[in-house]
């Protein structure tokens, strides 16, 4: 259980929403939103709690934006992004920013790229002109392109050796077989061999840029200090007006898929999904309780009663994946290979149970609070606050959209969260994903 859950049981969880959030005094005042006039979103949030400043630029171009001949484009842009601009040399941003004790780093997702630094507060200026010199005028030097390039490689190498890695991307894309969520989001072998700096520096000067980026800083800092300097930092950055192409819609499933894969695998590796909406959907409350009633904690469900009570898997999780377009349920085990069949059947037993007889009151109640806690502890730091500030603008397109999304946790009761079983949990909608050792064959029925 996580330190911060200590003190939820003290009163009701209605209570604790108006709590939880740092320097929070009202839902008016917590952010300072506004948009320069090159189209650049910026979200301040002060908190002078510590002397840190997180600061992040997340652009709303990730890898389901690539063209399939692109693969891996934007996770490529991401290794090379701090790699030296038209005033710094290579490698010298991130020297500058560890020798002032920070941190700066970037990741790559399906609907966003983000790049980050954290940092003592009275460093914020610095940060910001490193993190802004970087979106905006790195040169993609092309022996660093070269070095990363086989850096990545070794990256899609070591992904292929990792059980978990690989049984995500099969189970993704035996989902998705259209949407472009069906392609790992570091590329392929062939398209990160493929990708030269001509297209590289063609591809982020058209999608980089300021109108489809939000500029987040949260932390210990003057709100006035800051939205001047971000004006100024930014003033020269150009934005485009071409759009992104639409993404091609995912058809309805219509029957079962099972994909089994073999290697070298000293257990099995067993994944249970099915498609779900998108992040904004009005049932995504309900199937985020759903997976913490299943497998958010050591109470939960499956836990108790397939792993500890009938011992039929080592581990088992659940999460709901939601991104920007519709995304994902998955049941997680691992396992001895002899008893997938039976552990398919009972974990499948357990949801159709939910939907049979509803959820206690008492469970409900846990499972709320559990949801709630970790929203409160993914907050507890300034990167975190900010990554969480990110999330909801570009993913969800409202900043304030937890306090809807916690509103529907909280009014949800046994009823809903059974129809939502009904709703998504159907033969025709499930895939079976599995790793099995190499010399282990099995037989799978159905038991929805």
């Amino acid at each position: 259980m996580r330190h911060s859950r200590f003190f939820l049981g003290l009163g009701t969880i209605f209570v604790v929403i108006f709590l939880w959030e740092p320097g929070f005094s009202s839902a008016g005042d917590r952010f300072h939103q506004f948009t320069t006039e090159n189209d650049l979103k910026v979200i301040l949030e002060e908190n002078r709690g510590t002397p840190v400043v997180a600061l992040q630029i997340w652009t709303k171009v990730g890898s389901a934006d690539e063209k399939d001949e692109e693969a891996g484009m934007c996770h490529f842009i991401e290794h090379m992004i701090f790699k030296g601009t038209e005033k710094r040399k290579v490698r010298e941003m991130a020297r500058e920013i560890e020798s002032l004790g920070g941190y700066i780093n970037a990741y790559t997702s399906y609907d966003q790229t983000v790049y980050h630094i954290t940092i003592a507060s009275r460093y914020a200026a610095t940060a910001l002109n490193i993190l802004a010199d970087a979106v905006q005028h790195s040169t993609f030097d092309p022996l660093e392109l070269e070095r990363e390039r086989e850096v990545i490689l070794e990256e899609i190498r070591m992904g292929k050796d990792n059980p978990s890695n690989k049984l995500f991307n099969q189970t993704m894309s035996a989902l998705f077989q259209h949407h472009p969520y069906r392609r790992p989001i570091i590329g392929f072998d062939k398209t990160i061999k493929s990708i030269t700096r001509d297209p590289m520096v063609s591809f982020f000067k058209k999608w980089y840029t300021p109108n489809r980026m939000v500029f987040i800083a949260a932390g210990d800092f003057s709100i006035p200090e800051m939205e001047g300097r971000v004006r100024e930092t930014f003033k020269e950055f150009k934005p485009l007006s071409e759009g992104i192409a639409l993404r091609i819609r995912e058809p309805e499933q219509k029957e079962i898929r099972t994909v089994i894969s073999h290697g070298n695998f000293k257990e099995t590796y067993l994944q249970i999904a099915f498609p779900i909406p998108s992040a904004t959907h009005e049932d995504i409350p309900g199937l985020d309780i759903l997976s913490h009633l299943l497998a958010g904690e050591e109470a939960s469900r499956l836990v108790q009663k397939i792993k500890l009570e009938k011992g039929l898997v080592n581990s088992i999780s659940c999460s709901s994946f939601t991104p920007k377009d519709p995304g994902i349920f998955i049941i997680g085990a691992t396992l001895p290979p002899e008893n997938v069949e039976k552990a398919s059947e009972e974990i499948l037993k357990e949801v159709i149970r939910v939907k049979q007889e509803g959820i206690s009151a008492e469970e409900l109640h846990r499972v709320k609070v559990s949801i709630e806690s970790d929203l409160i502890y993914d907050r507890q730091t300034v990167q975190g606050e900010a990554r969480k500030i990110g999330y909801y603008e570009v993913i969800a397109g409202d900043v304030q959209f937890e306090k809807e999304y916690m509103r529907r946790i909280l009014l949800m009761q046994s009823e809903d969260v059974r129809g939502i079983v009904g709703k998504y949990f159907k033969p025709s909608r499930m895939v079976i994903s599995l790793l099995l050792p190499s010399e282990k064959a099995i037989f799978l029925r159905t038991f929805l």
